[in-house]
């Protein structure tokens, strides 16, 4: 995954919106092969609640379902404003662009749509990551100015960045020996 430089060390991006944020009562991460994933097991106990899902029941696997869970808790009020964040990385599987979806495909990006201009959610104020490494992958109707969705495009790090990271990666584990040079790794990659 990718990397970003924090303080002296680096942190994945998953691992970076979780210190984000880290200081909401519920932070969940979806997607398909790991499911519902909550930052704490406090947060998953207390979604349960706020959802009406029984506690030994597993959660369910399909995007579809978890959407329909997600959409109880942003509509849920016991919340106070600002305090969801939740992660999807690979949204392109949930969200795909193209003519030729599966039922489950647009529903989903139609909850997405409703999700981005229902006023009741908007004053709620989650905060809801869609990740990607293509934004061309994604629905366009998620891309339109006119949802209320923002992109945020993350550059490919300058040929230093990518030095400072080999770096740090060669410096904190002393088994990994490269053919190269960081400086020629650097350039390569």
């Amino acid at each position: 995954g990718d990397y970003f430089s924090v303080q002296d060390g680096f942190l994945t991006l998953q691992e970076m919106l979780n210190e984000l944020c880290g200081q909401r009562e519920m932070v969940a991460t979806y997607n398909y092969p790991s499911g519902l994933q909550f930052l704490k097991p406090e947060m998953e106990a207390r979604f349960r609640r706020l959802v009406a899902y029984p506690s030994r029941d597993p959660l369910p696997a399909g995007a579809h379902q978890n959407l329909y869970l997600i959409d109880r808790l942003l509509k849920n009020e016991a919340l106070p404003p600002r305090q969801v964040a939740l992660i999807l990385p690979f949204a392109e599987s949930m969200f795909p662009a193209g003519s030729n979806l599966s039922l489950e495909e647009k529903a989903n990006t139609i909850t997405m749509l409703r999700w981005a201009n229902d006023r009741g959610i908007a004053a709620r104020k989650p905060v809801i990551f869609l990740i990607t490494t293509n934004i061309k992958d994604i629905a366009n109707q998620l891309l339109s100015a006119s949802q209320g969705i923002e992109q945020v495009q993350v550059p490919k790090p300058e040929l230093a960045e990518r030095k400072l990271y080999i770096d740090y990666l060669v410096a904190h584990n002393p088994a990994l020996k490269l053919q190269l040079t960081a400086d020629e790794f650097a350039h390569h990659t």
